[in-house]
């Protein structure tokens, strides 16, 4: 969906095989970042996302300042859920718009409440 509003001079493959890349590694250096905490405090590897809030507080109980670093990461992940709901909108705002000519504001408030 957010490849519709990249520009003409920009190339569609090398954008989405860099964020391919990207988005791999950082899945990997999560893995390798949560699974030994799961293993060392005897958690179930198999709870899936689940794991982000049994594991990483203890990881930050256990570290200097660990409740400013739990509060930064979690807001960040608030931020990561909030732009990938807002991902999903898109494509519905953008029907309301080529469809029904409604202005952007107007079709993301609709959608957005609805």
């Amino acid at each position: 969906m957010y490849g519709a509003d990249v520009p003409q001079n920009v190339s569609i493959a090398p954008s989405a095989f860099a964020i391919a890349i990207a988005d791999t590694l950082i899945a990997l250096l999560a893995g390798i970042a949560i699974f030994p905490i799961v293993f060392a405090n005897g958690l179930a590897p198999s709870a899936g996302p689940g794991l982000i809030f049994n594991t990483l507080p203890l990881a930050f109980g256990q570290m200097p300042y660990g409740h400013f670093f739990a509060t930064i990461f979690f807001l960040i992940l608030i931020f990561a859920a909030f732009t990938s709901a807002t991902s999903l909108l898109e494509p519905t705002v953008s029907w309301f718009i080529e469809k029904h000519g409604w202005s952007r504001k107007a079709a993301t408030l609709c959608t957005g409440f609805l």
